[in-house]
């Protein structure tokens, strides 16, 4: 994400990491206090505490940046270029589900393959038998960040319709950090699980919670391999 400059005339170089902030949207200036975001962009930090040198939670750095783009479009004219978007890549980890229109997206990568190139990605499986049991409350569903929800089935054929044949479907493991899986329960979870997981939480001190990591497949996760032609 990059600011357009103040200057009409000034650019910013290629390769240049942004250095600053637009619009002074920094703790001193409005009171807001950006726990996150100062990992990305040093100047917003309020100088109070040093950053944070792993990385932190998906959820709050994602809430930040949406507070972050409504405060300086209501303060100053806002121009926002998104680089690095996965669509150039054949290979698209956990892209699908945060999609509005997964259609337009599936078919620039069809445009872009060549015949008989391979397409891998992961998304959540809604008709798997965790999904299942969970319903309404299973842990892949949380708006507005997931949208689109698939089933193997589904997603067959969803590639289908853009000329990619599925060639092999299967669940996958994830690597998860304890500080990660602890938020995502006090966010999405009910009952015990919330409750357990907020003592937990406050128990471990934050930094070992981030250093320590588990992989785990509880089946609802699955990598497609499709191949064009």
């Amino acid at each position: 994400m990059r600011q357009a400059t103040s200057h009409p005339n000034e650019r910013p170089s290629a390769g240049r990491r942004w250095s600053g902030p637009p619009c002074d949207l920094n703790a001193g200036e409005n009171g807001r206090v950006w726990r996150e975001l100062p990992r990305l962009v040093p100047a917003l930090s309020d100088g109070s505490e040093p950053r944070p040198e792993s990385v932190g939670s998906k959820y709050a750095l994602y809430e930040e940046i949406v507070e972050y783009v409504r405060l300086a479009a209501a303060t100053c004219p806002l121009v926002l270029v998104l680089d690095d978007m996965q669509w150039a890549d054949s290979a698209t980890w956990d892209t699908l589900e945060h999609l509005p229109h997964p259609e337009r997206f599936l078919a620039k990568i069809a445009e872009l393959l060549p015949a008989g190139g391979w397409l891998f990605l992961t998304t959540g499986d809604i008709g798997a038998p965790v999904a299942r049991r969970g319903g309404e409350r299973w842990r892949m569903i949380h708006p507005p960040t997931h949208l689109q929800y698939f089933s193997r089935e589904t997603l067959r054929r969803f590639l289908a319709r853009h000329g990619l044949r599925t060639v092999h479907i299967e669940s996958t493991p994830m690597c998860r950090s304890l500080y990660g899986t602890l938020e995502g329960l006090q966010r999405f979870a009910a009952g015990p699980a919330r409750g357990f997981a907020g003592v937990v939480s406050r128990l471990v001190p934050r930094a070992l919670a981030r250093r320590l990591r588990f992989t785990v497949d509880l089946g609802d996760i699955m990598l497609a391999c499709a191949r064009k032609g």
